[in-house]
């Protein structure tokens, strides 16, 4: 029994990424916007806020900002490009990827 425990934790924290580790991964939506970054992530935010149960986070990050869930499920980098806007999002993998998908969804709808 304490094998099993022991091994169940393991796999545990081996499926924890921090935002850095997920940043180093190829992002699931790479987006350019002609919004500026405060506005885009202000959008992004707002649309996870409305259409999850998850907390949502933004945060400064560079010349930009970054949104993300509890658990850092879901993590969108917002970075400002001239006046423009590029948007990377990065998702934590799961068994349960298919509802994720409609985060990438809400933030095509704020580009």
């Amino acid at each position: 029994m304490k094998n099993i425990l022991f091994a169940l934790a393991i796999l545990a924290i081996a499926g924890c990424a921090s935002m850095q580790e997920m940043r180093e991964t190829k992002p699931i939506l790479a987006s350019s916007s002609d919004k500026p970054p405060n506005l885009l992530a202000q959008c992004i935010l707002q649309k996870w806020q409305q259409q999850t149960v998850f907390n949502v986070y933004m945060q400064p990050r560079g010349n930009g900002f970054t949104v993300y869930l509890d658990g850092q499920w879901e993590v969108a980098d917002i970075e400002q490009v001239g006046s423009n806007s590029k948007v990377l999002l990065y998702k934590k993998s799961s068994m349960f990827d298919a509802p994720y998908k409609k985060y990438a969804d809400w933030v095509n709808d704020c580009l």
